[in-house]
C-alpha cells in the first residue's frame, strides 16, 4: 500500500460510506479563554452572563455528540481558577460563589462530557517588562524569563522552571475533578534560533549540542509531570497538543515546521516511554501534508492514541477560506487510518456553524454518541454491570432506572444506555447507544413501548462492563 500515492489512497477510503461511525471515538474541541477568543465574551463583572454563555456552548456541543472539552485554564502566566501561585485572568471575577473551572467541570459532567484542563506552561505573554510570579506561597520560582520574538517564556533548561510548574500542576490536579491534563506549546519557540537561553545552556549543557539538550529538557519535564499527575489521580489522562508534523516526510516537497527538528519536541519518545496517554498533533494544513503526516504519526504511536487536531478556523475567510469538505475529508481519513478521533480548533467556529460545519458533523459524521477508548495501560478490568433496570412512570414521563454501583470506592462509575427494537440488544452497534457517561441512575425515555433497553457501567479509564439484564416495555407502565 505504500506504493499507492496518498491522494489515491485517500480517494479510495473517502468513497466508503460516511455513515460507518465508530462506537469509540474522541470528539474534542478546544475552548480558548486567552484574550476571550472563545469564552467568556461577557465582562468579568457579569458572572451570571458568563455562566449562561458557557451553558449554551456546552448544550450545543452535547447536542452534536461531542464528548471531550479542552478547556484553557492557564493562559499567559495567569489562570482562570483559584490558585495560590498565579494571578487570575482579568476576564473573570473569582469569588466564593464563582470559580470558572469548577463551574465548567460541573456543567460538563452534567452532560456526560469530559473536561481536560488545557495548560500552557512556558509562554508568559508580551508585556514590556519581564513578568514576575507572586511568591506568596513560598515556593521556588524561576528567576527570570527569556525573550523570543518579543514574547516572554520560562526557560525550560532552568531547573527552577520545572519546580515551579510542577507546583502549579499538582495544585490543579489535587483541587479539581478534571478528567485530563492537556499541555499546549510544551516546546521551545518555533525554530528556537532567537531564544536567549545560552547562559542556561552554558551552565547545564554538559557538552551536548543545543537541540539535543533542549529536547532533553522538554522530555524531563514531561516525564516528571506525567508521573506526578498519576501519583495523585491515576485516571487523569495526560495529553499534549503538539506540532503537526513529527519529522521529515520524504514524500512532501514543500516546507513545514517539524516537532523533532524545529521545536525540540519529541512526542514519539513520550509515547514510547509511556509518559503520555495520547497526543493531539495540530494538523492545520491541507491534504497534501495532512495525509502523509498522519500516517507518520500512526507509525510512532506505540500503542497509545493519536487524535489529529483539525483547523476549522481555516474555514474563515481571513484565515484560509477553506471549503468545509476539506475538514470532513480529514475526519474520514482519520477514521480510515484508525486514529482515535479528532479535536477541533476552535470552539467558536463550531458553535457559530462556520460554513455549515456543525450541521455537517451532526447530520453525517456525529449522528450517534461515541464512547472514549479504554486506557488499558492504566487499568484493564471492567466494572460490574448495573443491576435491576426497570421502567418507572413519574407523571407523564417514563424513566429507565437501575441500581447504583458502589464497588469502585473513590473512583466514580458512570453509565451508558442502549436501545434497540430487536432482542438481544447489540451493544457493539453504535446506532443503539443513546446515552453516555451518565452520573445518575435514571434516564427519561421517549416512546419506550416495543423497544429493548440495557445499561452498562463505565469507569474513569473508559472500561465498559457487560450489559445489564434486558428490559422490554410491551405496554405503558403505571405510575408509581
Amino acid at each position: 500500500m505504500k506504493h499507492i500515492s496518498f491522494v489515491a489512497l485517500f480517494l479510495l477510503f473517502f468513497y466508503s460510506a460516511v455513515s460507518a461511525q465508530p462506537k469509540q471515538e474522541v470528539r474534542a474541541v478546544w475552548i480558548a479563554t486567552a484574550f476571550s477568543l472563545d469564552w467568556p465574551k461577557h465582562t468579568a463583572s457579569d458572572t451570571e452572563a458568563q455562566k449562561n454563555e458557557l451553558i449554551s456552548v456546552l448544550d450545543k456541543l452535547k447536542a452534536a455528540n461531542f464528548n471531550t472539552i479542552f478547556f484553557q485554564v492557564r493562559l499567559r502566566g495567569n489562570v482562570i481558577y483559584n490558585s495560590r501561585y498565579e494571578p487570575v485572568s482579568r476576564s473573570i471575577t473569582l469569588s466564593s460563589r464563582y470559580d470558572p473551572l469548577a463551574f465548567a467541570i460541573e456543567e460538563c459532567h452534567k452532560r456526560g462530557l469530559e473536561l481536560h484542563a488545557w495548560f500552557t506552561p512556558y509562554n508568559l505573554g508580551n508585556d514590556r517588562k519581564s513578568p514576575t510570579i507572586s511568591n506568596n506561597a513560598g515556593i521556588v520560582k524561576p528567576s527570570k524569563a527569556s525573550v523570543a520574538k518579543k514574547e516572554y517564556f520560562f526557560d525550560p533548561g532552568e531547573p527552577q522552571t520545572n519546580e515551579y510548574l510542577l507546583s502549579l500542576i499538582l495544585e490543579l490536579v489535587a483541587n479539581y475533578d478534571i478528567d485530563g491534563f492537556h499541555f499546549d506549546r510544551i516546546r521551545y519557540p518555533d525554530a528556537g534560533e532567537d531564544f536567549d537561553d545560552y547562559p542556561t545552556f552554558k551552565k547545564y549543557g554538559r557538552g551536548q549540542n543545543t537541540r539535543a539538550w533542549r529536547r532533553e529538557n522538554i522530555n524531563l519535564f514531561v516525564y516528571t509531570a506525567y508521573d506526578a499527575i498519576k501519583a495523585i489521580k491515576p485516571w487523569v489522562q495526560v495529553s499534549s497538543a503538539v506540532v503537526g508534523v513529527y519529522s521529515k516526510l520524504p514524500s512532501v516537497k514543500r516546507s513545514y515546521l517539524r516537532a523533532y527538528d524545529d521545536a525540540c519536541q519529541d512526542p514519539a519518545d513520550w509515547l514510547r516511554k509511556g509518559k503520555h496517554d495520547f497526543i493531539v498533533p495540530m494538523m492545520y494544513f491541507s491534504n497534501d501534508l495532512f495525509l502523509p503526516a498522519l500516517s507518520n504519526w500512526i507509525d510512532y504511536s506505540y500503542g497509545r492514541y493519536i487524535v489529529p487536531g483539525l483547523g476549522i478556523f481555516k474555514l474563515d475567510e481571513k484565515e484560509g477560506n477553506w471549503p468545509p469538505e476539506w475538514i470532513t475529508r480529514q475526519i474520514q481519513y482519520s477514521r480510515t487510518t484508525r486514529a482515535q478521533g479528532n479535536a477541533f480548533y476552535r470552539m467558536l467556529f463550531l458553535t457559530e456553524n462556520k460554513k455549515g460545519v456543525m450541521d455537517e458533523l451532526t447530520r453525517n459524521y456525529y449522528r450517534n454518541p461515541a464512547l472514549l477508548y479504554p486506557l488499558k495501560w492504566l487499568k484493564s478490568t471492567s466494572p460490574s454491570p448495573p443491576a435491576d433496570p426497570e421502567f418507572v412512570k413519574a407523571g407523564n414521563t417514563v424513566h429507565l432506572q437501575w441500581k447504583n454501583m458502589e464497588e469502585h470506592g473513590k473512583e466514580k462509575v458512570f453509565y451508558n444506555v442502549y436501545c434497540s427494537p430487536f432482542s438481544p440488544v447489540d451493544t457493539s452497534n453504535p446506532k443503539n447507544l443513546i446515552a453516555t457517561r451518565l452520573e445518575s441512575t435514571s434516564l427519561p425515555v421517549k416512546n419506550p413501548i416495543g423497544h429493548y433497553y440495557v445499561v452498562t457501567s463505565y469507569d474513569r479509564y473508559h472500561n465498559e462492563s457487560i450489559s445489564s439484564n434486558e428490559v422490554h416495555m410491551k405496554y405503558q407502565v403505571s405510575s408509581k
